[in-house]
Parts: structure tokens; C-alpha cells; sequence
């Protein structure tokens, strides 16, 4: 029910600039007169709270590409899914003796994981890229 609950969409920073760039998206006229920009973000469009995942220039690893080059991007609300934590972060901070100047090096571990608790909570929407 989307009246209880307001569902996420995730999506690339690349994907959040292009719906910036649609006049239907940022133009009050096509939104009740309520602003979608808040602090000259994107934070909200047509019902879906919008979570951004985070990508570097050659791997878009939080977001799937298909064959068809169709990016596929994930919605759900949060009853519908699950997160819990199985082994709790641990973290070491050492210097390293080898390397000139005796840098620290930080290392942490943990392991987490999340699943969708209910079928109809979640689903997918698939986005053309050129």
C-alpha cells in the first residue's frame, strides 16, 4: 500500500542528471506546483524516494546491465525486504614499516546481506541507455 509506505527506486548518478534534464521532471507545471528539487537535488519523482548508487567510470558495479544494454534498476518498499548483519564489522589500523614515511593502512571486514521478504514488495524497472 503506497499510501503507508513511499517506495525507493535506485539508480546511477548519470540517470538522476538525465531525469534533471527533463522539463516534465523539474517544472512545477507537471507536478502539482510542489517542488521536486530539494537543495538542487533530485530527491523524489513519481511517488519513489530515489537512492543513488554510487558507480566509478568503468565499473557501474551497484547497477546491472542486461544484453539488451538496458540498465535494470530496482524498486521496492522497505516492509518488502530485509537487511542483517552475520559477522559484525571488525577493523585493524597498522602502520606500514615497508613502505617510506610509515603510512597507516586500514582494514575492515564484516558481512552483511540483504533479501526481498515479499514478491509483490519489489521489483525491477528497465532503463534504455545509449
Amino acid at each position: 500500500d503506497i499510501e503507508i509506505e513511499t517506495p525507493c527506486i535506485a539508480m546511477t548518478p548519470a540517470q538522476r542528471e538525465d531525469l534533471m534534464r527533463d522539463i516534465q521532471v523539474t517544472s512545477r507545471d507537471f507536478n502539482g506546483g510542489e517542488p521536486v528539487l530539494k537543495n538542487g537535488k533530485l530527491s523524489m519523482f513519481m511517488g519513489f524516494d530515489i537512492v543513488t548508487i554510487a558507480t566509478d567510470a568503468d565499473n557501474d558495479f551497484g547497477l546491472p546491465v542486461d544484453g539488451s544494454s538496458n540498465r535494470r534498476c530496482p524498486f521496492w518498499v522497505k516492509s518488502g525486504m530485509h537487511f542483517d548483519t552475520w559477522e559484525a564489522p571488525t577493523t585493524s589500523i597498522t602502520i606500514r614499516e615497508d613502505i617510506r614515511g610509515r603510512p597507516y593502512q586500514v582494514y575492515t571486514k564484516g558481512t552483511h546481506g540483504a533479501t526481498r521478504v515479499e514478491e509483490g514488495k519489489v521489483g525491477e524497472i528497465l532503463c534504455a541507455e545509449s
